[in-house]
C-alpha cells in the first residue's frame, strides 16, 4: 500500500515553481500529469494548479480519498479545465472503512455524487487496490459503483518503499493459491467490462504477479521507464522511478531549468542505472507497468503476441 501519505516532512509545491516546471514539460512533450499527495485538495489554490497544466496542452488527473470534496471546489475545478478526478475506494463499505478509515466509503460516495452533479465533464475514476481482504467483493462494488457513473482503475497491493520515520508499517498479507484463484476469476470478468479502464494486458497480469510468474521481455529486457516518466516532490526533487529509487534517493534539481537538468550527466547516470533495474518482476505497479506494456513500440509488438 502507498506509504507517502506518512512522510511528515510534506510540503506544498511552491506554485512559481511548479508553473515553470509544468510550462518546461509542455515544451519538452510531456501529455499527462497527475497531482497527488497526501491530499492535493488542502492546497487552498490547488485549481490554479489545475490551470496552469491545461494552460500547457496537458491532460490533468488529481488523485483524492473525497473527503474534502465540496461543490463550489469541484465548480473551481471544473472551470479550470480538470480532465479526470480519481478518487480512492477499496471495497464495500465494511471493508473499504477498516482499510481507509470509519466513514471513508460513505464520504467517497457523496464526492463523486457532487461532482457528477456540479461538473459531469469531469471524469470520475475510482481506484481499488486488489487485496486478500477486498478480492471476494471486487465485482459486487463495480456493480453498485457504476451506477454513480464511474469508471474503474485497479491496482495489485504490493508493499511500497517506506517513508523515513514511518510509523504505520506495512499491513502483513499473503498471496496463497487460493486468493491466486479468486484473483484468476476477478480478472477474467473486469477484462469484460466497458467501466474498467486498465489495459486487458496489465490485467491479464496481475494474477501472475501475486504468484511470482511475470514473465516476458517486458519484465526481462531494458526498463525505459526513465525516459518517459518522472515524479517530482515538492522539495525539487526528482524520481525517474521511486520504486527503483527509494524515497531517499532523488535527485536534488538546486534550481537548475528543467529540461537542462534533465540532459545532465547526474541524471542520465541515473536514468541508466535504472534501465537494468528489475523492481518490477517483484511487483506491477500502474504508474510504471502500464507504459512498459506500450513503449517503446516492440515492447507493444510483444505485448499483443503474449497477452
Amino acid at each position: 500500500m502507498c506509504s507517502i501519505w506518512q512522510d511528515n516532512d510534506q510540503k506544498i509545491f511552491d506554485f512559481t515553481r511548479f508553473r515553470k516546471i509544468v510550462k518546461e514539460l509542455g515544451q519538452a512533450g510531456c501529455c499527462y500529469i497527475t497531482l497527488s499527495g497526501g491530499e492535493p485538495l488542502l492546497i487552498k489554490n490547488i485549481s490554479d494548479y489545475v490551470k496552469e497544466v491545461k494552460k500547457n496542452k496537458i491532460f490533468v488527473n488529481l488523485v483524492t480519498n473525497g473527503l474534502l470534496v465540496k461543490s463550489g471546489l469541484v465548480e473551481q475545478l471544473s472551470e479550470a479545465g480538470l480532465d479526470t478526478i480519481s478518487i480512492s475506494i477499496d471495497g464495500l463499505e465494511i471493508t473499504n472503512d477498516i482499510i481507509r478509515g470509519n466513514g471513508m466509503f460513505k464520504n467517497a460516495v457523496s464526492a463523486i455524487e457532487k461532482i457528477k452533479t456540479c461538473a459531469p465533464q469531469i471524469k470520475i475514476v475510482v481506484n481499488t487496490v486488489i487485496s486478500p481482504w477486498n478480492i471476494d467483493e471486487i465485482i459486487q462494488m463495480c456493480d453498485f459503483l457504476t451506477k454513480k457513473g464511474v469508471c474503474f482503475k485497479f491496482q495489485p497491493i504490493y508493499n511500497h518503499p517506506e517513508i523515513k520515520g514511518q510509523t504505520d508499517g506495512q499491513r502483513e498479507w499473503e498471496a496463497n493459491e487460493e486468493f491466486v484463484a479468486k484473483c484468476k476469476r476477478v480478472v477474467s470478468r473486469l477484462i469484460t467490462r466497458k467501466d474498467v479502464i486498465n489495459s486487458k494486458y496489465f490485467l491479464r497480469a496481475i494474477p501472475g504477479c501475486f504468484s511470482n510468474k511475470l514473465f516476458g521481455k517486458i519484465f526481462d529486457g531494458t526498463c525505459y521507464t526513465g525516459y518517459y516518466y518522472c515524479e517530482f516532490k515538492e522539495n525539487e526533487y526528482i524520481f525517474p522511478c521511486i520504486e527503483g529509487m527509494g524515497w531517499d534517493s532523488g535527485i536534488d534539481m538546486e534550481n537548475n531549468e528543467l529540461l537542462t537538468f534533465m540532459k545532465s550527466k547526474r541524471y542520465v547516470g541515473v536514468v541508466k542505472k535504472l534501465s537494468d533495474c528489475r523492481r518490477c518482476k517483484e511487483i506491477l505497479t500502474i504508474c510504471y507497468a502500464e507504459p512498459k506494456f506500450l513503449l517503446p513500440f516492440h515492447n507493444y509488438l510483444y505485448t499483443k503476441l503474449i497477452y
